[in-house]
């Protein structure tokens, strides 16, 4: 077991351990991944850069799917569509 897997074992919880986006607002034309490896992380960047749409993409795997949070995803509307656009790999850890 790596240490970091050891670290987030001592940690309870689900955590983000990895996030692709493919045609999600601005990130288009190929997967965009993103290993913030279960840990805290801080999304930084200039203005246009992506940082709402990051979010945004995170909070529709969160929240119960609602009209108003597939503002930049998808653009369908449809929550169904959004395995096609959006995955990610939540970790579940057990203290």
């Amino acid at each position: 077991m790596t240490e970091q897997a050891a670290a987030a074992q001592a940690q309870s919880g689900f955590r983000l351990a990895r996030l692709e986006l493919y045609n999600w607002g601005t990130f288009d034309q190929r997967v965009w991944t993103l290993t913030p490896g279960a840990r805290n992380t801080l999304v930084t960047g200039d203005i246009g850069s992506g940082k709402s749409t990051i979010v945004d993409a995170v909070t529709t795997l969160l929240l119960p799917a609602k009209p108003d949070l597939l503002q930049q995803g998808g653009g369908s509307g449809d929550p169904r569509a959004l395995a096609a656009v959006l995955r990610a790999r939540l970790v579940q850890v057990r203290a």
